[in-house]
């Protein structure tokens, strides 16, 4: 059986590879914020499609379906005179461009947690309006939670017993029920554990 041995420029390339992976620096919350708010400066500005899918290393097509993936993020936060109804074309970039500042401020707003004051009625909350990581939100979706009721009506060990739901998307959850005020229902254990506690003398 022949036995293939990497070349030394193999092994040289492999290795640069490497050690560019391992000296990578993490990203900041800011910085990665920052990096994706690039596509929507470029174009509300005024690069054509294909400049910016050159500037940020894609094909034209996925630069375009980035950026309006993008400007959905920033619709509700818009004031209804700014405000384009979904699907974007060539006649709504160009008013969006009309109107690059106020679409830019509602997009930065919209990359912001929610907000108790934001948050009155958690039953007509749905899952897109709660500015989740893209993660977490899909871990929802997959689990059938379409609104903030469907999280309230479960307790901590019902949620995390779902399938895709696993103990980062809790903590992220715990993390949105905190800054709302609101919890998890509270599970029979602990409901029987705080009557002894009642009762005890």
């Amino acid at each position: 059986m022949a036995t293939h041995f990497a070349s030394p420029e193999q092994s040289g390339s492999r290795l640069a590879t490497r050690s560019k992976i391992k000296s990578r620096r993490v990203l900041t919350k800011e910085e990665q914020s920052a990096l994706s708010r690039r596509p929507v400066e470029v174009i509300l500005a005024g690069m054509p499609y294909s400049e910016a899918a050159t500037l940020f290393d894609m094909c034209q097509q996925n630069c375009r379906r980035r950026f309006f993936r993008l400007a959905r993020l920033a619709v509700g936060r818009l004031s209804p005179t700014h405000r384009l109804e979904a699907p974007f074309d060539t006649h709504h970039v160009r008013v969006m461009r009309q109107h690059k500042d106020a679409w830019l401020r509602a997009y930065d707003q919209a990359l912001e947690p929610i907000t108790k004051s934001e948050c009155p009625e958690p039953a007509a909350v749905s899952i897109s309006d709660l500015r989740l990581n893209k993660a977490v939100e899909a871990c929802l979706r997959h689990a059938g939670i379409r609104t903030l009721t469907d999280i309230l009506n479960m307790t901590e060990d019902e949620f995390l017993n779902k399938r895709y739901l696993g103990k980062s998307t809790l903590r992220a959850i715990q993390d949105l029920l905190t800054r709302l005020g609101l919890s998890f229902k509270p599970s029979a254990v602990s409901d029987t554990l705080t009557t002894v506690e009642r009762l005890a003398p």
